[in-house]
């Protein structure tokens, strides 16, 4: 079981750090995160279609959970992106600089 857990981890890993750190993903994905309000849960797989976006990994995220947050300790241009699957209890974050994409204001 643990190699499972294991797979799944990184799997998952992987496909967060796409949406946050490729731009052809981050460009579409983030402006539709930020578009949802904060301090929420939104589904990963539907936050992630709502973008345009498809993950070749949609059985891997079923389930998973993504909220954000301004960033605490950064500068307030910056936003701290959870991922979350309670299931696996996986968790993972990013920051993401909001100024490195033309977004509109937030609220």
């Amino acid at each position: 079981m643990e190699d499972n857990d294991d797979k799944f981890a990184i799997d998952a890993q992987d496909v967060c750090l796409d949406l946050v750190s490729i731009p052809d993903k981050y460009t579409k994905f983030i402006p539709s995160l930020l578009s949802l309000p904060q301090g929420r849960w939104h589904d990963l797989r539907q936050v992630i279609h709502q973008a345009g976006l498809t993950s070749a990994k949609d059985a891997l995220i079923e389930g998973a959970v993504v909220g954000w947050l301004d960033d605490p300790v950064l500068s307030p241009s910056w936003v701290t992106v959870i991922f979350l699957h309670f299931e696996r209890s996986w968790d993972n974050l990013a920051h993401f600089n909001r100024e490195a994409l033309p977004l509109p204001e937030q609220k």
